[in-house]
């Protein structure tokens, strides 16, 4: 398997794990190559205001640990995960409502290895 589709399927495992009741906002996730301690911005996906949206993140074996965090248009962190794993969702806890989802970004940090990461953005049904 390529290494910038290795980390898809796992994305849609993530999804159906601990994504009930959402849906991806885009059909195809993004992939970016993540060096560690060297975050990357993603901008999310377009998505309704007063929506609730979630974001996942999976990355190939290369990389070990991985951090995901959603920020607002004022450079703040809202929402972040770390799940100890190559393996990532913010928030952690569940999703995260938002009145305008546009300004908002993802950041990708790789905190422990390196490589392509697939990222998408989930929005409840």
């Amino acid at each position: 398997m390529a290494p910038d589709t290795e980390a898809r399927p796992d994305l849609a495992q993530l999804l159906a794990a601990c994504g009930r009741g959402m849906k991806p906002v885009q059909a195809e996730p993004d992939v970016v190559t993540l060096r560690s301690g060297k975050p990357k911005l993603v901008d999310i996906a377009s998505v309704e205001s007063s929506k609730c949206i979630r974001v996942a993140a999976t990355g190939t074996v290369e990389l070990q640990r991985l951090r995901v965090e959603i920020i607002d248009a004022s450079a703040r962190v809202v929402a972040a995960g770390d799940l100890g794993t190559r393996f990532a969702l913010a928030p952690a806890s569940g999703p995260l409502c938002v009145t305008d989802a546009a300004t908002h970004k993802i950041r990708l940090i790789a905190t422990d290895g390196a490589g392509p990461v697939s990222v998408q953005t989930w929005r409840a049904q």
